[in-house]
């Protein structure tokens, strides 16, 4: 019986390798952001080839009693019984470790956790022994650092966040905007399997789901001690309902399940939007003009990827409200920023003009958070602007890469150049990026034609080129500011001008920005926006979690870029530009 399972699973290995072989990536990148067209996975019909993967829910056709595919119950550690048919394979590589090692580390404290518990039942006579060993340990421990008190502050505030949101969504399912079920659940773990960056395991996505319906139970006072009970090798989302269906719209139920798989990942950039969200995006997209309050964001790093104030634009209700560059967001109208995406926190903020959206906000010297208010104005996006500086340099500053930045910055510095420009300062600071072509529009401003800007790299697509297509303008020598909050398209930019020793960089070392998403549309309206790919400099540096460490080290407060006299950044930039060092 063994060896006829073992043969089925060894055909079924044989037949998804080849599928996965014979699929094409249907890539391309739309108004220079990557996207892709294409339906949710199919559900194989009848007869179709079986993942190795029993813990999502079963095949129509192929049930058993337990919710179980009867094809692929021998076997181990997956979380969806079929492999969908006729599906591109996209652009992916391997990521960085360091989310795969968080999530092995949770997994052996979850398994230590279930031993010490099972321990305590088989000898409850050491429980005091225990607790006094509890109290020692206590006593002994070092007392955290005011970073660490500070962190450890923002997770409970965050924490607190997640609860109140699931609180509210409990009253109002509506307002998601679609209907989360077992197919999109099955799409989502489809498109993970195919199309992410890296080589998923299933026991990653099966410890997101249990966090993320832990927070939800939390949020309803339901004890979780049933989790511990959820078999990886059984449908999720049929025990999910055999357990709590009745305690929760499935709806809410469901949603809390995918966004639980989407956070095993580790990845803030791929996450689910709503309608609504997606639908801000594309606004964005089409448009120069929206409603909004004027503020740059970014996922601090070196604040846990908290959602942050890059740099509020001058003139707008954001710095009229007295918001600041370095302000941490911990939510927006009432919603945790916690795990959050750029672009959904983004679709968030935005609304109607003349509607309110509320902050919650924490400050460097205040003792608590506080909450801001802002009504929100008509914001016409200027991503670019520039200026004749003393001694005949001009001066460059780059706030986005957007859809009309490639043509603005043309425009800017053809006139910098017929004013008898002898050096060029390219301002990158607190720049989040934006679309790829336009970060190749703007470095073919500098570069020969037909010069490497950035190749990536993915599971299918091994390697993919991107040259500059125009003739340089830009003739003089170049300085580059960078900060930690230059990201993505800026990083691009910075690194192709350092590798063809175009520029020097000056300031501090980038974000670490350098992974694509891709837009993968649902039936239902939401969308699934995924990391596939990662970015390379042309000398083959990987940005990724790294970032660029500039040549001449400056190190400055973001909140003081722009700051005249105060703005030392600049200074050791035509410093640089005057006397070559």
């Amino acid at each position: 019986m063994d060896n006829k399972k073992t043969k089925i699973i060894l055909v079924v290995v044989i037949v998804v390798a080849a599928v996965f072989g014979l699929l094409g990536g249907l890539l391309y990148i739309q108004h220079a952001k990557w996207q892709v067209v294409t339906p949710p996975p199919a559900i194989p019909e009848s007869g179709a080839s079986a993942s190795p993967s029993p813990w999502l829910p079963p095949t129509d056709n192929q049930p058993d009693e337990n919710g179980a595919s009867n094809e692929t119950g021998a076997s181990s550690g997956g979380i969806l019984d079929a492999m969908p048919e006729g599906n591109e394979v996209l652009d992916a590589m391997p990521d960085s470790a360091e989310g795969e090692d968080a999530h092995d580390g949770d997994s052996a404290k979850a398994s230590q956790n279930v031993n010490a518990s099972q321990s305590a039942k088989e000898a409850p006579s050491d429980k005091s022994s225990q607790a006094a060993q509890n109290d020692k340990a206590s006593a002994n421990a070092k007392p955290l650092s005011d970073k660490e008190k500070k962190e450890q502050e923002i997770k409970e505030l965050l924490h607190k966040e997640h609860l109140e949101f699931y609180q509210k969504l409990f009253k109002a399912p509506e307002t998601l905007g679609f209907v989360p079920d077992s197919q999109l659940f099955k799409s989502i773990y489809m498109r993970i399997r195919s199309s992410y960056v890296e080589t998923v395991t299933d026991e990653k996505l099966y410890d997101g789901v249990v966090k993320e319906i832990g927070v939800l139970l939390e949020a309803k006072g339901i004890a979780a001690d049933g989790l511990k009970n959820l078999d990886p090798n059984r449908s999720a989302l049929a025990q999910l309902d055999e357990m709590y269906g009745k305690d929760f719209d499935q709806r809410v139920l469901y949603y809390s399940a995918i966004q639980g798989m989407l956070s095993g990942l580790d990845d803030p950039y791929t996450v689910l939007m709503t309608p609504d969200e997606y639908g801000k995006l594309q606004e964005e997209v089409q448009s120069k003009g929206f409603g909004g309050i004027g503020i740059y964001i970014e996922l601090d790093k070196e604040a846990g990827n908290q959602l942050t104030v890059a740099d509020p634009v001058e003139g707008c209700p954001a710095e009229k409200a007295g918001l600041e560059t370095g302000d941490q967001i911990l939510a927006i109208d009432g919603v945790a920023t916690k795990g959050m995406a750029l672009d959904v926190a983004t679709s968030k903020i935005r609304g109607k003009v003349g509607t309110k959206v509320t902050l919650k906000i924490r400050r460097e010297g205040f003792k608590q958070p506080f909450t801001v208010s802002v009504t929100r104005g008509m914001i016409h996006v200027v991503s670019v602007s520039s200026k004749m500086l003393p001694n005949s340099l001009g001066y460059v500053r780059l706030r986005q890469f957007g859809s009309h930045t490639g043509d603005e910055v043309h425009k800017e510095l053809d006139k910098l150049v017929k004013n008898g420009a002898k050096g060029i300062v390219l301002d990158l600071r607190n720049n989040g990026g934006g679309y790829v072509d336009a970060s190749i529009s703007v470095t073919g401003e500098f570069l020969p034609e037909r010069s490497l800007v950035v190749y990536t790299e993915g599971r299918v697509e091994k390697r993919h080129n991107y040259l500059s297509t125009k003739k340089p303008l830009v003739k003089v020598p170049v300085a580059v500011l960078i900060n930690r909050f230059s990201a993505s398209a800026a990083e691009i930019t910075a690194g192709a001008l350092r590798d063809h020793k175009k520029a020097v960089l000056i300031g501090e070392t980038s974000f670490g920005k350098g992974s694509v998403q891709q837009i993968f549309p649902n039936d239902d309206g939401s969308v699934l926006k995924m990391t596939v790919a990662h970015f390379f400099s042309p000398s083959g540096y990987k940005i990724n979690h790294q970032g660029l460490k500039p040549d001449i080290v400056k190190e400055m407060e973001p909140r003081l870029v722009g700051k005249a006299d105060r703005d030392i950044q600049l200074q050791r930039a035509v410093k640089y530009l005057l006397e070559g060092h």
